[in-house]
This record gives C-alpha cells, sequence and structure tokens, in this order.
C-alpha cells in the first residue's frame, strides 16, 4: 500500500509580556483507508484546542471552555473555513503526488452486459475498470475461478482527469452469468479484487451496475455514492434519498443515507455520526446550518424506522444470523410542465420487498413474506399520509432548494472527450471490432451514433450512460466490422455543450491490451511545494521565542 502524507503548518505568533502562539496543522492523506483524507488540528499555546477532518466536514472543540465560550455560529463559520482549506490542502497532495508520480488511485469497476443483437451472437459482459492510477493494470475474466483468455481488451486509456480506464469483454452463454468475476490487481490495491458479474440486463438508455465494494452485498454501492440510476431527460429533474441499513457487520454503521439529484450524491449521513453532511462545495456553501439540522434530525428519524423495519423482517423471514441489507429507495420527478412521478421501494437482500403505488397509496408485495407487511401497512392511514406528503411535497420542496443553491452546478455544460479504439478478432470467424469512448461530459443527456460514409449505423452495441468519479458521465458504443473498412467509420457526438454534432474519424492504429500512449499535462508545479511537502518537525515551544514563525521540515 502506498502511503503518502502532506502537511502544512500555518503558525502565528505575537509578542506580550509573554510569547502566545496559535498553530494550524492540515494532513492530506493518500493510501489510507478507513481514515479521513485530510484532517486539522488547531493548538494554542501548545494545547489542542479544535480538530476538523473531510469526513465529518465539522471543526470540533476540543476544550470544555471553548465550547462555553462561543456559539455554534462561530464553530459554523470555522468548519466553512476548514472545509475550504481541506479541499486546498487535498489538490496540493495530488498535484505534488503528480510531479513526483508517486500517485496512487484506487479503480471503480463496473460490470455490465449487451443482449445479443442477433439470434447468432453470444451476450456479452463487460467489465469497466476506471479511475485508476499509474496506468499499470492487469483485469482478468475468470470462470470459477479459472483465467479464461478469450476476451476483448480496449487497452489502458486516458480519461480526462489524469487517470485511466479499461475495459475487457468475454462472450458467454446466457444463464452462465454467476460462473464468471473480474479480477482487478492494480498498486493500489493491497491484493487482487474480484467483482462478481451478479447483473442485470442491460438497455439503451440504462445502465445496470453490479458493484460490490470488498465483500458487502452490491447493494451498499449506494453508501458511497456509486448510484444505479437511468438516463434522463433534460427537461426533468429527480431527487432520490436511499437508506441503507446493514446487519451482521461489525465496525460499519447500521443504517447509512445518502441523497442524490440529477443524478450527483449532494448528502450523507450515518446512524455513527447522526449528522447530515454536504458531499457537494455548492451544497456546504450555500444551504445554512440550521437546514442542515432540520435535515438532520428528519434522516435521523426515518434511519431509526428503517432499522426498526429490518428487524421485522428478519422476523418474518426466519433470519436469525449471517449478513442481511434492507434498502429504502424514495424518489421525485418532476418535469418542466410540473408534472410529478413519485416511487417508494423496499429491497431486502438484494431483491425487491415492497413498493408504493402512489396514486391509489396502496403497497405492492414482492413475494409472499412481504404479504404481512402490505396489510399492515394499507391498514394504516396515518402512515400513508404522512408518505403521501413527504412525497408531494417535502422531497420537491427539498429538490427546489438543491436545485437553486446548486444552480451554477447543474447548468453547467462540460465538453466530452473521445477516444477510438479497436480490437482485433480473436479468432478468424470473428469482426473487428470499433469502440468509441465518450467521457467527461455534463449535463447527462447525450447522442453517439456510429456513421458509415455519413449514414448512422443501427447494429451497434452501447454501454448506456454511466457514471463517471468526478460527477460527470461516460458512454461507449461500439460496432463491428469488416477489417480494411476502418476509414469508412466514424463517430458523431451530439451534446448540449457543443454548437453543431462533432464528427470522429477512426483512423487509429491497433490497439493492444495493455498500452496507452497517454499525453498527460502535469502543468508547472510550483517549486515552493517542495518546501511545503513532508512532515512538520515540532520544537518545543519556549515562553519567550521570537515571534513570527512559519516552519516546516525539508523534503526527502
Amino acid at each position: 500500500m502506498l502511503l503518502i502524507l502532506f502537511s502544512i503548518s500555518l503558525c502565528f505568533s505575537w509578542v506580550s509580556p509573554a510569547t502566545d502562539s496559535i498553530i494550524a496543522v492540515y494532513t492530506a492523506v493518500s493510501g489510507m483507508t478507513d481514515f479521513p483524507e485530510v484532517t486539522k488540528v488547531a493548538t494554542v499555546n501548545g494545547i489542542q484546542v479544535n480538530y476538523h477532518d473531510s469526513n465529518i466536514r465539522q471543526t470540533i472543540p476540543r476544550q470544555q471552555f471553548l465550547m462555553e465560550s462561543f456559539k455554534q455560529a462561530y464553530w459554523d463559520d470555522l468548519s466553512s473555513i476548514g472545509n475550504r482549506h481541506s479541499t486546498v490542502t487535498k489538490d496540493y497532495l495530488f498535484t505534488v503526488m503528480k510531479s513526483m508520480n508517486q500517485t496512487s488511485v484506487q479503480p471503480d469497476v463496473f460490470i455490465s452486459r449487451s443482449e445479443p443483437n442477433s439470434q447468432y451472437k453470444s451476450l456479452t459482459l463487460s467489465c469497466l475498470v476506471t479511475g485508476f492510477y499509474p496506468a499499470d493494470i492487469e483485469v482478468t475474466w475468470l470462470r470459477n475461478g479459472e483465467v479464461m483468455s478469450e476476451t476483448l481488451s480496449s487497452g489502458v486509456r486516458p480519461n480526462h482527469d489524469g487517470t485511466h480506464q479499461i475495459q475487457k469483454e468475454i462472450e458467454i452463454n446466457a444463464g452462465d452469468e454467476d460462473q464468471y468475476s473480474c479480477q482487478i490487481e492494480h498498486s493500489s490495491l493491497a491484493e487482487p479484487k474480484l467483482h462478481q458479474s451478479e447483473i442485470l440486463g442491460n438497455s439503451e438508455g440504462r445502465s445496470h451496475l453490479g458493484i460490490i465494494i470488498g465483500s458487502v452485498i452490491p447493494a451498499l454501492a449506494v453508501i458511497f455514492g456509486i448510484i444505479i440510476w437511468k438516463r434522463q431527460r433534460r427537461d426533468t429533474n429527480t431527487h432520490t434519498v436511499m437508506y441503507t441499513v446493514v446487519s451482521g457487520i461489525e465496525d460499519f454503521p447500521a443504517v447509512t443515507g445518502t441523497g442524490v439529484v440529477n443524478g450527483v450524491q449532494t448528502g450523507y449521513c450515518d446512524s455513527n455520526i447522526r449528522r447530515c453532511i454536504p458531499r457537494q462545495r455548492f451544497m456546504a456553501e450555500n444551504i445554512d446550518t440550521k437546514f442542515w439540522d432540520y435535515i438532520s434530525e428528519l434522516v435521523n428519524s426515518h434511519s431509526d424506522m428503517v432499522k426498526e423495519n429490518l428487524n421485522t423482517v428478519l422476523k418474518i423471514t426466519n433470519q436469525t444470523s449471517g449478513i442481511h441489507v434492507l434498502q429504502l429507495i424514495r424518489s421525485v420527478e418532476v418535469t418542466e410542465d410540473g408534472s410529478m412521478k413519485r416511487s417508494m421501494r423496499f429491497g431486502f437482500d438484494g431483491k425487491d420487498y415492497i413498493s408504493l403505488e402512489p396514486d391509489r397509496m396502496r403497497w405492492v408485495a414482492s413475494n409472499h413474506f412481504a404479504v404481512k407487511t402490505k396489510e399492515k401497512w394499507d391498514s394504516d392511514q396515518s402512515w400513508n399520509n404522512y408518505w403521501e406528503k413527504y412525497l408531494q411535497e417535502v422531497l420537491v420542496q427539498d429538490l427546489n432548494k438543491y436545485l437553486e443553491a446548486g444552480k451554477e452546478y447543474f447548468g453547467r455544460k462540460v465538453q466530452p472527450e473521445v477516444f477510438i479504439s479497436r480490437s482485433e478478432p480473436i479468432s478468424q470467424y470473428k469482426s473487428l471490432t470499433l469502440y468509441c469512448l465518450v467521457t467527461g461530459f455534463y449535463p447527462v443527456d447525450i447522442e453517439v451514433n456510429w456513421l458509415r460514409n455519413g449514414e448512422v449505423m443501427s447494429e451497434t452495441l452501447s454501454s448506456g450512460v454511466r457514471p463517471n468519479h468526478d460527477g460527470t458521465h461516460q458512454i461507449q458504443k461500439e460496432i463491428e466490422i469488416n477489417a480494411g473498412d476502418e476509414d469508412q467509420y466514424s463517430c458523431q457526438i451530439e451534446h448540449s455543450s457543443l454548437a453543431e454534432p462533432k464528427l470522429h474519424q477512426s483512423e487509429i492504429p491497433g490497439n493492444s491490451g495493455g498500452l496507452s500512449h497517454l499525453g498527460i499535462i502535469i502543468g508547472s508545479v510550483i517549486p515552493a511545494l517542495a518546501v511545503i511537502f513532508g512532515i512538520i518537525i515540532w520544537k518545543s515551544q519556549r515562553r519567550d521565542s521570537p515571534s513570527g514563525t512559519y516552519t516546516t521540515a525539508p523534503s526527502q
């Protein structure tokens, strides 16, 4: 595991009858899991007075006299400053790591499948590995633990943010999906990781992603902001709130909650911290503390409720041991003309359990275990009245508030980057495959087409629009062609960030499985950063020390 520390020490002192000093130390960490990326400690005359980290995003007093002497508004101001400085420190760390070629970023993994576009084609599994650095990586499809050699690879390709991605595909027989797994080996991982292909079919505009975080059931992926979402029309805004309750796992929050607006995670809460935390800068800067207090209280109430729901389901299903997961997903979709679509559904251990039919305010059981729950909830008028008001009023009000807070973010337009590659046929009976990867665009709505001599080709395979790790999106379209016809094909992109559709020709050399030709511009790294980088050397404080010091250790 690569562990890198980056510290900045800010020290100010003044001369009085005795010298006093205040020091704030920000430490950014890379290569450690289950630890805040940035922490800050402030001391006065050698005594710690407050603490802040990038997980809680709040500044916490460490002395009783501070809690009694300063109002909450003061700590809110310090929290805002701490969040801004944490972001700057994290950016410095990444910049210095890139300049020293010491960056190590773990990959995100998305597994999808494409149905055959004719009766003569097999089902295709795709393993997309993205957001990793450095570029060296091993991605292998396994069947019942054995390495499969007959795979197609996109080769390692650059992302728009300096990280990389690769996609491996394999054709299989329908029904054999549970025999396959995608193995990832990378310097950012302590050991190889397996990702199972427990997924649903993938359609043109929808991506069903099977994401496994460690050994936890795929449903937990939403906790970390990796959301299973559908392609959204540009005249529609959506607000989704998800809760995940887990039993049978130690050292993990029993309940986690996340809020998503238009596919972007906006907030997070869990049963350990008992407070909602903004996940976007515009949420932290444009929404006041009083609202976060209100949201935290509401989410804590709903967390307690959904935890009780899990206990009830465990009793109904006679489950007394093992790992079990209950998820609650509530959402509202509002169009420009004011029409509304509401939904609320529960899932247990990765399968549908019960859902709400909002027009009639009646519950629909997905299996015989849920019938008892349905009967109870259908007869509880106050329960249904509460959720009807919540879905129709509260979620919509919050959606409008978040859209206003993030109007610049949601209104931005980011042009896509396009990478065209090809995979040679793995046998004499296979055609050559061209890939058009379009990535880094926002908003989500986009049209990608393969053209042959200017005519749109319909027989293409699409990954569907998928989320990138930075809030932008990506999509890949592929087409099988005859070798030698490459110059007849082009990939056409239509997106709101482009003044007109753009064509990208397929004039490319063959792409090998493990190589990428990358143009990554680090920029000019300020030499002074080399002085900042390192671990602070603390020296004992003297009451008669001179004033005005700013000290860091030299780089090693």
